[in-house]
């Protein structure tokens, strides 16, 4: 989250995507790409939001599983129906 505040802040300051480019690459690595879109989106999100979290998504919640829920499935053993029909 920190390096996004960054990002939008110094296009705020430099209005340059070039910029803001070289300098991720100097702070990240000389191999450490920004695609210009990323540099858009998070300066547009800070300036109409105020914060660069994540919004509250609608829709149909997570299925993933928890660890806990993970681990209790792992621990109950497997039943086997062994009666015949």
């Amino acid at each position: 989250m920190q390096g996004r505040v960054q990002i939008a802040s110094r296009y705020e300051v430099w209005q340059s995507i070039v910029e803001v480019q070289t300098w991720w690459r100097n702070f990240n690595g000389l191999h450490a790409g920004l695609d210009p879109k990323t540099i858009k989106n998070c300066h547009s999100k800070l300036m109409n939001t105020g914060s660069l979290a994540d919004s509250k998504r609608t829709g149909r919640p997570s299925t993933s599983r928890s660890d806990e829920s993970s681990r209790d499935v792992h621990k109950k053993p497997l039943q086997v129906n062994t009666s015949s029909s």
